[in-house]
């Protein structure tokens, strides 16, 4: 689907939950239509006409395993989310495809029309304007503070049974902190982004809360295209990209069971199979005037064993 014709979708779903909103169908007082035409405005503006990023993420830890490579096509709308364990995504042609099991090959995946980019915006927040201007109909509440942000709340197609989530959105259209409104599971994070972001793609620099218990994934590298490169974001690239994640942290883990370590920069040191240990003179200096002691008692003996045979006692 071209950007026109889905820009003129999107904008009949802006028009039909205006017309809801005016005609009491929403709940009364959650959502402005002159405050949603104004937020749709900034997310309009916001959001990048042309460009592709893929962004990979790993865990610190030496003792924690994993990769994550996710992407975003501004012109198609296109993204991927290709962990070393499972696939969800959108092709440059609209359709949602998903991975089945421990088996990297797609498949369709029809309930996943309506996800957008909630599915990478923890990594690339701007999915988050995605599925807003999307899905205007999943915005719940809507509210802009004294300093010009937006507040907004809305519910995930599908899931409308679970707690309301939330982003708060600069008066620029970056996002800038997450929510759940659950008081059992609030999950409240801001976003922190990279230096390496592309103009127009911010990054996220890690992912997740502070207070968790597993090392956070980070970002390690980043491939943009400033004319974008729609052929990244078919399936059958993206397969070979989560192939590529699951060869990679096998061999990371097979290598740290053989006894090799890993350095904080990605490097790593090959195990230490002698186990010797090396030699010191302070270790020989320890025993240094014992050893001298005992020569001198073995002299001294041999002396007293020389005269007693001469005497023949």
């Amino acid at each position: 689907m071209s950007r026109e014709c889905w820009l003129n979708v999107a904008a009949g779903a802006l028009a039909a939950a205006l017309v809801n909103s005016a005609c009491g169908q929403e709940e009364p007082g959650k959502v402005s239509p002159l405050l949603l035409r104004e937020f749709a405005a900034v997310v309009e503006q916001a959001l990048p006409n042309r460009g592709s990023v893929i962004a990979v993420y790993e865990p610190t830890s030496q003792t924690v395993y994993g990769r994550t490579t996710v992407g975003f096509d501004a012109e198609s709308r296109a993204w991927f989310f290709a962990s070393w364990k499972s696939v969800i995504g959108r092709d440059p042609s609209g359709k949602s495809y998903r991975s089945q099991g421990e088996s990297p090959q797609l498949v369709d995946w029809a309930s996943g029309e309506s996800l957008g980019g909630l599915g990478i915006a923890d990594y690339i927040p701007i999915g988050y304007l995605d599925f807003l201007r999307a899905n205007p109909q999943a915005i719940t509440s809507l509210a802009r503070t004294s300093s010009g942000a937006w507040l907004v709340w809305y519910s995930q197609p599908g899931l409308e049974n679970l707690a309301p989530s939330g982003v708060e959105i600069d008066p620029t259209g970056t996002p800038v902190r997450r929510w759940r409104e659950d008081p059992k599971d609030r999950r409240e994070s801001e976003f922190l982004y990279s230096p390496e972001s592309p103009p127009g793609f911010p990054l996220a620099m890690s992912w997740g809360s502070e207070t968790q218990s597993v090392p956070r994934p980070v970002l390690t590298h980043v491939e943009f295209h400033a004319n974008g490169n729609p052929a990244l974001f078919e399936r059958s690239a993206v397969e070979s990209a989560a192939i590529d994640n699951r060869v990679i942290v096998e061999t990371k883990r097979q290598a740290s069971a053989a006894g090799f370590t890993r350095n904080e920069d990605g490097t790593w040191n090959p195990p230490d199979k002698t186990k010797v240990k090396p030699y010191s003179g302070d270790d020989l200096r320890a025993y240094r005037w014992p050893l001298v002691l005992a020569g001198v008692t073995l002299v001294v003996l041999a002396g007293f064993e020389i005269v007693r045979r001469r005497k023949g006692v």
